[in-house]
């Protein structure tokens, strides 16, 4: 089974590298103090939307002191490459070095979750050129969460069309323990709550909540509210997150960052119709990878309307 997995990734990555290199592939400028090379060819089209969810947490202490010049540039490369639309990211120190990751972004802007009582934040980074973004109140979500969620109201336009959707950021309980687990279910089941008063008003809006669920998709006690109604709610990474080549925590060989999608998104002519999801390889592309972070991206396609 590793065997077949490992050709199936190895044919995808040469299927994509020749794919993206023949395409309208983008490469934002690349100036600013971060350097103008970038690392692989984009992965970002004009005439798709990428929704990218990102764990970016360093190795050391959750505090700033693991945040150094050598690791931000190394981020800032990696952004610049990818040079996708949106980029949902967790475990993000501070708004200072958020400020200064972007200056090494020219055209990309960026969200930092306003909670003050955490320094493992959530946030968004985006290409200022076709997205606009927009939090939401985060004290509109209920519940008691390890980490508050983080609602932001994006639009994308170009000459394709235009997409536009609620994202919900979210880095829900790590851990093993019995405690953890019981945290983590409780979380699932208020975002459940939130994510379905919102829909009941707002019935062709699209939903996409994405982060670090820090469970795989086979604990169908913490999934539960996902799982109890399958024609309301999909996992998109539900294809490829029992392939440990895939994980997005490599180290565990598990997947657990998620994007969860709302019916309107993955209904029949939906946005999602023949989407894609994968996780970006970053430990196979780029040497060093690991004092970036212990979680790979994981990137799911859709269609403009």
């Amino acid at each position: 089974m590793i065997a077949t997995n490992y050709k199936k990734v190895l044919i995808y990555s040469i299927v994509t590298i020749l794919f993206i290199s023949s395409c309208a592939t983008r490469v934002t400028d690349n100036g600013g103090d971060g350097g103008g090379d970038t690392l692989f060819p984009a992965l970002g089209v004009d005439s798709l939307v990428e929704v990218v969810t990102w764990n970016v947490l360093f190795p050391g202490d959750f505090n700033t002191d693991y945040w150094t010049i050598d690791k931000e540039d190394k981020m800032a490369d990696l952004i610049r490459s990818m040079d996708v639309d949106l980029l949902a990211i967790q475990e993000f120190p501070s708004q200072g070095q958020m400020d200064q990751l972007l200056a090494k972004l020219p055209g990309f802007g960026g969200i930092l979750s306003p909670d003050i009582n955490y320094n493992q934040k959530t946030g968004l980074i985006y290409r200022k050129e076709t997205v606009t973004a927009e939090i939401s109140n985060p004290r509109n979500i209920p519940g008691t969460y390890t980490r508050a969620p983080l609602p932001i109201d994006i639009r994308v336009s170009n000459q394709y069309g235009t997409f536009s959707a609620r994202l919900i950021v979210i880095h829900f309980k790590a851990g093993g323990s019995t405690s953890d687990h019981e945290r983590r279910t409780v979380e699932n089941r208020d975002m459940e709550v939130y994510i379905n008063d919102y829909v009941s008003l707002n019935p062709d809006k699209y939903i996409i909540l994405l982060g670090d669920f820090n469970d795989t998709l086979d604990d169908s006690v913490v999934h539960a509210p996902w799982y109890q109604d399958p024609d309301k709610y999909n996992f998109s990474t539900d294809k490829i997150w029992d392939n440990p080549l895939m994980a997005s925590l490599p180290s565990w060989g598990s997947m657990i960052d998620h994007l969860l999608l709302n019916q309107s998104l993955y209904q029949a002519e939906g946005p999602y119709l023949d989407g894609e999801t994968i996780t970006i390889i970053f430990n196979n592309l780029v040497s060093g990878y690991g004092d970036v972070s212990d979680h790979r991206p994981v990137m799911s396609k859709f269609k403009y309307k």
